[in-house]
């Protein structure tokens, strides 16, 4: 009887330290080779503000002030681009007679697209958010708001609580 639960306590601790290990692995897997595909991934940093009550950080945002990237780039020359990010949501999309709502809308700058190495399936990446109101479509939305048109040059119309805008598919 002894040595039965001996063996079953080992197969135990053997299972779950086995588990614990497949677990760790794959969580280590996936935070490195999160956004792998980069060119320059080595050097490119994300900015952000952490919140702290005592010595315990309670929260973290990539979040800063608006003017902090243009500030780093002129005070570091080490930092040769900067790109900012916000997020719009709960927008209402509409192109010709569709109309989606509750769409996620992220804006940024030309040089997002000089930083990260998206593949870009139409337009120049280069040039295409260069203009006010200029907008890029994943593959998965132009297909959803074009079908299978070709969406550059069509313009599209965003309602946010922001006010309308109406913006040209350049991409």
């Amino acid at each position: 009887w002894k040595s039965k639960f001996t063996s079953m306590l080992n197969i135990l601790g053997l299972a779950i330290g086995m588990t614990c290990y497949l677990l760790i692995f794959q969580y280590a897997n996936f935070e490195l080779s999160y956004d792998d595909f980069h060119h320059d991934k080595d050097n490119i940093y994300r900015l952000q503000r952490d919140y702290f009550e005592g010595d315990r950080a309670v929260n973290r945002f990539a979040l800063t002030s608006y003017n902090i990237g243009p500030a780093m780039k002129d005070e570091f020359p080490e930092v040769k681009e900067v790109s900012r990010c916000i997020l719009f949501e709960n927008n209402t999309v509409i192109f010709e007679d569709q109309k989606l709502s509750n769409e996620k809308i992220y804006v940024t700058e030309p040089s997002f697209l000089k930083i990260f190495s998206f593949k870009v399936l139409q337009g120049d990446p280069i040039t295409s958010l260069n203009g006010p109101n200029q907008v890029m479509l994943s593959q998965s939305t132009a297909r959803k708001y074009f079908f299978n048109e070709n969406p550059r040059g069509k313009m599209i119309q965003i309602l946010s609580r922001n006010g309308e805008i109406n913006c040209m598919v350049t991409g």
